[in-house]
């Protein structure tokens, strides 16, 4: 084999599959690299194929690397550490209270009670007061520095 054959055969072995790289590194036009590698596939002395676009050189097999696997360790940063379950429950609840304010509102249009008309306007402050609290204490967690 010629010099740029084996090189690029030590290319293929060390798991370069860019086309562009190896033409870099040879210091030969892509398309004589593509031709290369055609040659080295059918004289049997490399495995793969290289894509239609003529990009890439992917290897029949791949080797798995046998180094042990290390747990990653998840230090979560503080600003993921907020809990808004506090906010939520207390949107949740104040949009029921709006809910149940203008249901009872539509009744008392029903019925011409002025009591559940100043009832169903309390519900409908209470339930809007609970979910500008609950907005702001889901809005309190704190920004990445």
């Amino acid at each position: 084999m010629t010099d740029t054959k084996t090189r690029l055969k030590a290319m293929v072995d060390a798991n370069v599959s860019s086309i562009q790289l190896m033409s870099e590194r040879l210091g030969v036009e892509m398309d004589e690299v593509v031709s290369l590698l055609e040659e080295m596939i059918s004289a049997g002395s490399v495995e793969g194929h290289v894509t239609q676009d003529g990009q890439r050189f992917f290897r029949e097999t791949v080797k798995v690397s046998e180094a042990p696997k290390i747990p990653i360790q998840q230090d979560v940063p503080d600003f993921i550490k907020y809990d808004a379950r506090p906010g939520k429950i207390m949107v949740i609840i104040g949009f029921v209270l709006i809910v149940a304010g203008l249901v009872i509102s539509f009744m008392s249009s029903e019925s011409h009670s002025a009591f559940l008309l100043y009832e169903a306007a309390f519900l409908l402050l209470i339930g809007v007061i609970l979910m500008m609290i609950g907005g702001c204490q889901i809005s309190r967690r704190p920004t990445p520095m």
